[in-house]
């Protein structure tokens, strides 16, 4: 056995245990990439494993190892499927939300896994992966999941990170094809992948497209606004078609060694919006007026990047990416109503330039990372039609920051990060923000028997979409014009966090509480121009504060039969020119049946209410439910889901400003009444190959839009 593998055993083991984790650990023939922690077992893979896991010897048959589901490991659990939850999953999205963990909710159509209102960045085998590449993972290969609720380390920086274990062949190769087709409107998706491994390095291949529609919507609303002369209300009906589509392929080349790993790609990305149109009537007082709008974009966005790991003596670990993006982006909008027409024709030319760099050290009881990104990007727009315009927008932002963590005995650990954000906007040369921001963050964690509890708190800056900085003026109907704000200001804010989770037998729970301030916000604001027309802009001053609990669970009976539910309460407040408040409950429940090679999969969710803290308007949205059944066997799977066949799903929408506001209530085809079926297969040629990240990215886009 190779030196570098050790064990660490502080208490007795029977002899059985000792076989069976030998045996385990040669069964994978990998190398660890950092020292274990007390009281823990080094593995092959690097991932130092709590000595709670189990391992039993049959001696009639060979050596079993066992190990619980769920593992809780320093800052992140270690999530191990079973054969159930493998067996019935198209990727790894699918994985996850078969393992139905509390809290933790899986989009597996859009492709995200959340948690604590943060979004998870997502890996595979500790190396950055998109959307595409865990959609095209294959539940077969995911030896585990490491899921960090509190990232340190190599991923400092994220507040969520999901990274997929895969497992790893020398030589051969695979063929995955997907695609999910929706019965009720016009909506799918279609991809696939080749991978070709021969010894070091590994070739990808990867394709794909989606389209929607034409898909319809109706919308009904009532606005006012407030003039000098008089209130103004205007009510509407409106009927709407939209369609979009994209088409997406990237090429992958890596080389990989025991220690070093380097990848470079090329990624093609094109998407459109080629018709969104909408018609209906506006009633004003006594007249009835024709209304009609049509939009449509476009994009074709080329990107490169290249990143690398290198690891060394068990206790250091460097981490770096450089990426490249150009998008050519276009925008149109036309809007006409008796009386009155506006006419916008936009296009863009962006580049972005992304970086960031990482080293870990570890030793003993302590660990430290340093971590710096840099973003930039340059904006090129014209505008013309209604408005004629042009602007230049150069936009970058310089993060660094060191973290410390030390581990005081196998339960209780504290960590701690300290730096700055830098940003700089530049428009046109007569707009210069440039901002140094103190960043922090502090955790204390202290492990129990069964789960970890957590105390976090932040100290951040925040950052706004350059569609917002954009000063460009839209119309948008005779009363009202939009326009962005270029005079930035600092905007910051901190917050807090008490987190446990934790597993009692077969039930899974995670309760918390969060609370945040953010101070100098940008908040929509309203004002009067020439004393008849209300332009929507952005002021800043902002205070805000939020608070929630939260409490969620999942009950195993069986490893066939699981249920979970969840119950949040959210309270908001915004002070500025303009002060909501918001306070809200709702939650959602769900059932997993597994039948052999079938399973059913009823869930729901309760009626939600919510405040955007920008807009300051509210959003309602009513109970729905679904049911998912799928089949699974072999290298094929089948997922038929249906949503609200009874019911249509109506969302409302209203704002209530002293100048302006709206009631409004709508539905679209795509919310409710509607079987989606997806079916994945895959096969392999020669031996199975290590699985390949593919990404995908653009440059961000600054055209104002509607």
């Amino acid at each position: 056995m190779d030196g570098k593998n050790t064990l660490e055993l502080k208490s007795k083991k029977t002899m059985h245990t000792i076989i069976a984790i030998v045996l385990a650990m040669l069964a994978s023939h990998q190398m660890p990439t950092q020292a274990s922690m007390a009281d823990s077992i080094a593995v092959t893979d690097g991932t130092a494993i709590p000595d709670t896991l189990i391992a039993k010897a049959d001696t009639l048959n060979g050596v079993v190892v066992t190990a619980k589901e769920i593992v809780r490991y320093d800052d992140h659990l270690l999530l191990y499927p079973n054969k159930n939850q493998r067996q019935h999953a198209a990727n790894g999205f699918d994985v996850v939300k078969n393992m139905m963990l509390p809290g933790v909710t899986v989009d597996r159509d859009n492709g995200s896994i959340s948690a604590m209102g943060a979004t998870a960045a997502l890996y595979v085998n500790g190396l950055p992966a998109d959307v595409n590449d865990i959609k095209m993972l294959r539940p077969k290969d995911i030896i585990r999941i490491e899921y960090f609720d509190a990232p340190r380390g190599k991923y400092s920086g994220y507040q969520l990170v999901v990274n997929f274990i895969a497992k790893k062949y020398k030589y051969g190769g695979y063929v995955m094809m997907n695609g999910s087709q929706t019965i009720g409107y016009n909506r799918g998706n279609y991809n696939a992948s080749a991978t070709l491994n021969h010894d070091k390095m590994t070739y990808t291949a990867f394709v794909g497209g989606g389209f929607s529609g034409p898909v319809t919507s109706e919308s009904s609303s009532t606005a006012y606004y407030n003039l000098p002369s008089g209130q103004i209300q205007r009510s509407s009906e409106t009927e709407a078609k939209s369609k979009s589509n994209s088409q997406y392929g990237q090429l992958r080349l890596r080389y990989q060694n025991k220690q070093t790993s380097l990848t470079s790609y090329f990624g093609l990305a094109r998407s459109a919006s080629p018709g969104s149109e909408s018609w209906g009537k506006i009633y004003e007082g006594d007249e009835v007026k024709e209304s009609s709008n049509f939009s449509k974009s476009g994009g074709l966005s080329p990107s490169v990047s290249f990143n690398g790991e290198h690891s060394w003596h068990n206790s250091n670990r460097l981490t770096f990416n450089l990426s490249g993006s150009y998008s050519h982006n276009k925008y149109d909008r036309s809007y006409t109503e008796s009386g009155f027409s506006t006419l916008t024709n936009s296009k863009e030319d962006a580049v972005g330039l992304n970086g960031n760099i990482n080293y870990a050290y570890f030793k003993n009881k302590w660990s430290l990372s340093s971590y710096t990104s840099f973003r930039g990007n340059l904006y090129n727009s014209e505008y013309s039609g209604t408005y004629d315009t042009r602007q230049h927008m150069w936009q970058h932002d310089l993060v660094s920051f060191l973290w410390i963590s030390y581990y005081f005995n196998r339960r209780l650990s504290i960590s701690g990060a300290g730096g700055f954000h830098w940003q700089y906007t530049d428009l046109r040369g007569a707009k210069v923000f440039s901002e140094f921001f103190p960043r922090a963050q502090f955790y204390l964690q202290y492990r129990t028997r069964r789960g970890m509890l957590m105390w976090k708190s932040y100290l951040g800056s925040a950052t706004y979409s350059p569609n917002v900085i954009n000063d460009t003026r839209i119309d948008v109907n005779p009363y009202m014009v939009k326009i962005g704000t270029p005079d930035l200001k600092r905007a910051y804010g901190f917050g807090s966090t008490i987190y446990y989770s934790g597993q009692l037998g077969k039930l899974k729970l995670m309760l918390s509480t969060s609370h945040s301030y953010n101070y100098n916000y940008l908040i929509n604001d309203y004002y009067l121009e020439n004393d008849n027309k209300i332009v929507q802009s952005y002021a800043w001053g902002g205070r805000i504060y939020s608070g929630s609990a939260y409490a969620a669970a999942t009950y195993s009976f069986t490893d066939k039969f699981e249920m979970t539910g969840s119950v949040n309460y959210q309270h908001t407040s915004v002070s500025s020119n303009i002060s909501k408040h918001y306070n809200g409950v709702t939650g959602s429940a769900g059932l997993k049946w597994y039948i052999k090679d079938f399973s059913l999969t009823p869930y729901i969710r309760f009626y939600s209410k919510s405040m955007d803290y920008m807009s300051l308007s509210y959003s309602s949205f009513p109970t729905y439910y679904g049911l998912q059944a799928t089949y699974s066997r072999k290298n094929l799977y089948v997922a038929l889901n249906c949503l609200m066949p009874f019911d249509k799903l109506r969302s409302k929408n209203y704002l209530e400003t002293p100048l302006y506001g709206y009631d409004t209530t709508s539905y679209s085809r795509s919310n409710s009444q509607y079987l989606t079926i997806t079916v994945s297969y895959s096969f392999d040629f020669g031996r199975r190959v290590e699985r390949v990240e593919r990404e995908k990215s653009s440059a961000s886009s600054s055209l104002m839009t509607m």
